[in-house]
């Protein structure tokens, strides 16, 4: 049967795949901070003197780069 109309299963079975996905879509990754803690403790205190002395953002990872020098 799948052989005789092999599109109608390729496209349900792409729906179902995507179905399947979608909750991929709101996934977040990484780790939280301290600027998630309730008002009032002493962490979050703390991130809040440190993101006023350094602007918000200031736990962001540096990059650093360097131009590479090509040889002939």
């Amino acid at each position: 049967m799948i052989q005789r109309r092999p599109l109608p299963f390729a496209l349900a079975s792409f729906a179902i795949l995507l179905v399947l996905a979608a909750p991929i879509l709101s996934l977040r990754l990484g780790s939280a901070d301290a600027g998630t803690d309730g008002k009032g403790t002493t962490t979050r205190e703390a991130y809040d003197l440190l993101a006023k002395g350094f602007w918000r953002g200031f736990q962001r990872p540096h990059v650093a780069g360097r131009e590479a020098a090509l040889e002939p």
